[in-house]
């Protein structure tokens, strides 16, 4: 079923739209928007390994060991990262939710052990300015510690995974509304935004034998604004056991 709702879904705009690789900014003090979207091939070689390069870091750790027909991987700037993926069981949908557990607690404790240094301040005095070269050096092992930091949290983050059977009309709805997004997202032009918090969002969908992806922080796009709303509800609703399909369904069809 979700094969002929793929079908109706996938416009000829995509052939010209899709294979855009593009970031743009817009000035709202420190919040930063860009996106990227792109079409792989969903497994390659022989053994038909998952192509999973469009996944990276805490999003590879939730949702990396396969593509599932829809994903989406929500990461607040200041806030616990989260996902969604409905997959197909042996006789109904799954709807997969995880987050880490230990998100904060995890930061905290490799802030402690790997600290940076101010950049900027001299190593004689607090008064003279700093050398080029000194800032350089504060800013490399600034960056070497956060790699440290981040390579480590991977092997320390303790993943929360809950899974409830959902319908076949919901993952139907979800993976044509989430189709529909990433073929007809773009940028028509540069608005400036007022954006508080700020975060980034990652939709994947699997079409034939391709994974179409779309990666954007701190999205414009009202469309993307909505879907992001809708899961982070059905994420919410989820981990308090009151998941409710008829309203994600209703808004859903407001797109």
């Amino acid at each position: 079923m979700i094969r002929r709702v793929m079908k109706n879904v996938v416009m000829i705009v995509f052939f010209f739209n899709f294979f855009i690789l593009f970031a743009f900014s817009q000035n709202s003090g420190n919040i930063v928007s860009e996106y990227l979207k792109r079409v792989e091939h969903n497994m390659f070689g022989l053994e038909a390994v998952y192509n999973l390069k469009s996944k990276e870091g805490v999003e590879k750790l939730l949702l990396g060991d396969f593509n599932a027909p829809v994903e989406c991987f929500i990461r607040p700037n200041d806030g616990i990262p989260s996902s969604l993926r409905i997959v197909k069981g042996s006789s109904f949908w799954n709807l997969e939710v995880k987050h880490i557990s230990n998100f904060f607690g995890v930061k905290s404790a490799l802030a402690a052990k790997y600290p940076t240094i101010p950049v900027g301040s001299s190593s004689f005095s607090p008064f003279p300015t700093p050398s080029t070269d000194e800032t350089r050096k504060q800013i490399e092992h600034n960056d070497a510690v956060y790699a440290k930091r981040k390579e480590e949290s991977l092997t320390l983050y303790k993943v929360d995974s809950l899974s409830f059977p959902v319908s076949n009309h919901l993952a139907e709805q979800l993976y044509e509304k989430m189709v529909s997004l990433i073929v007809n997202f773009k940028v028509k032009e540069f608005i400036d935004v007022i954006s508080t918090g700020g975060y980034s969002v990652s939709f994947r969908t699997v079409v034939d034998y391709e994974v179409w992806s779309l990666w954007i922080s701190n999205p414009p796009d009202e469309n993307v604004k909505k879907m992001v709303d809708i899961c982070e509800q059905i994420i919410t609703d989820a981990r308090i056991n009151q998941l409710d399909e008829s309203k994600y369904v209703d808004v859903l069809k407001t797109f």
